[in-house]
């Protein structure tokens, strides 16, 4: 009595709306609303439960994987059809919940008899001037607040049993979760196949398996790597030098696959439906990465050094011993170790190449005596003819402009013409350099 006394004085004073209801009402109309709307979405619930469970049933089973890409478009634009009709069929009449239904749904979990919360909104016919009309009706709005018990919640009530008498969701669940304990790590592989018909023909299987082996050149002398083999550590950046191959192989990948290296992407060849590879020369970038249906499938961070160019440089001046012999002092040096070294004289466009001695290993650094006898050459017509002195080129390639021995006053006249023309570099020079071409790469 004293609640409502106080709520009709509030009306009669203005304090508060003649339809208001209690607060405690008021914090319950949320939930109840909540209610009803999952009610009334249930039954299109049901639906994309069963079409939806049985495509990922299908999937995670490897179904799709053997069948022929025309069957699994057909099924997949029938599941896609299936799931716009059950919208279209439970949603063209669906109405969101009003305040109104969430009163009448709280006054029926409660078990309210003569549906109290709904009178409390009803509104005086006219306006109420007279004090006795004023009084009766804070009077009868005081016995409907009395009248509300406690309030109570149901949780939401679905016609699940009637539309699925056999209780097939519940089979439908337990088949699910049996395929995707079964399918373990491959279920997302799986659950992707299923969503792209593989009209390209690739085989995926449930474990992807990635081999790539770097073989560096063969100057550098260095063992291929295999970055299959587990023997990199997580993170670990490998150093290859420029120039060395790669090969990768895939199996079971399901899609075409792409190497991303040399700051580039190149697609894979197809060997047969299960295997793809592809090779490449590997001249710069930071990483190798197979990558295949947009998701890496492995990843190595590499460093690709560059080759220096060789050196070599004379000790000494070349010089002629007494027998007429060219004595050649030298030093070289390479990055990968020095196997084979080759001196060059050149004289009218024709050219005499012979091999220095080196040290038998591959070490960076080399030097060493050679005595070479050219007194029989034809393009050394005497004792001392092919001698030089001159180093000319510091960048790894050394020249040797001609220089004549002592004369005798009697032919230095005769000679001076000819020394001057055998000044140019053109007509007569000598080169000490690495044999790239006949020792492959050093």
């Amino acid at each position: 009595m004293r609640q409502g006394q106080s709520e009709a004085s509030a009306d009669k004073h203005g304090k508060g709306p003649l339809g208001a209801l209690p607060a405690r009402v008021l914090t319950y109309l949320p939930a109840a609303r909540l209610t009803l709307l999952v009610e009334r979405l249930a039954p299109l619930g049901l639906t994309l439960y069963g079409i939806i469970g049985l495509f990922l049933l299908a999937s995670w089973l490897g179904l799709f994987r053997m069948l022929p890409a025309w069957l699994h478009l057909i099924i997949l634009m029938l599941t896609v059809a299936g799931l716009v009709a059950s919208f279209w069929y439970h949603l063209r009449r669906f109405r969101l919940p009003s305040r109104d239904d969430a009163i009448r749904r709280l006054e029926r979990d409660s078990e309210f008899a003569h549906r109290p919360l709904t009178h409390l909104t009803d509104q005086a016919a006219a306006l109420q001037t007279d004090p006795a009309q004023q009084q009766l009706w804070a009077q009868y709005r005081a016995r409907l607040l009395r009248s509300i018990g406690p309030l109570r919640l149901n949780l939401p009530q679905t016609d699940y049993p009637q539309r699925d008498p056999l209780a097939l969701r519940a089979l439908l669940f337990l088949l699910a979760t049996v395929a995707v304990i079964g399918a373990g790590d491959s279920g997302w592989q799986r659950t992707m196949q299923a969503l792209v018909p593989n009209f390209a023909g690739y085989v995926a299987s449930d474990s992807i398996t990635v081999d790539a082996w770097i073989t560096p050149p063969d100057y550098t002398a260095l063992p291929p790597i295999s970055l299959s083999s587990g023997n990199l550590a997580a993170g670990q950046r490998l150093t290859v030098p420029a120039g060395s191959k790669l090969l990768v192989q895939a199996q079971g990948v399901g899609s075409k696959a792409s190497l991303l290296a040399n700051d580039s992407s190149s697609n894979f060849i197809m060997l047969d439906p299960l295997t793809q590879r592809i090779e490449t020369v590997l001249k710069s970038g930071q990483r190798i990465a197979i990558e295949a249906s947009g998701r890496i499938l492995a990843d190595w961070p590499i460093t690709v050094a560059a080759d220096l160019p060789p050196t070599t440089s004379f000790a000494t001046a070349p010089t002629s011993t007494e027998r007429g012999a060219l004595r050649v002092d030298y030093h070289a040096s390479d990055d990968y170790g020095v196997k084979d070294l080759r001196l060059y004289i050149q004289h009218d466009k024709q050219t005499i190449e012979t091999p220095l001695t080196v040290a038998v290993g591959s070490a960076k650094q080399a030097k060493g005596t050679s005595f070479l006898d050219f007194t029989a050459n034809p393009l050394c017509p005497g004792p001392g003819r092919c001698l030089g002195a001159d180093l000319d080129d510091p960048a790894g390639t050394a020249f040797l402009s001609p220089h004549r021995p002592r004369l005798d006053r009697g032919t230095q006249a005769s000679d001076r013409r000819q020394y001057r023309r055998s000044r140019r570099p053109h007509q007569d020079r000598a080169s000490a350099v690495f044999d790239r071409r006949t020792a492959g790469r050093l």
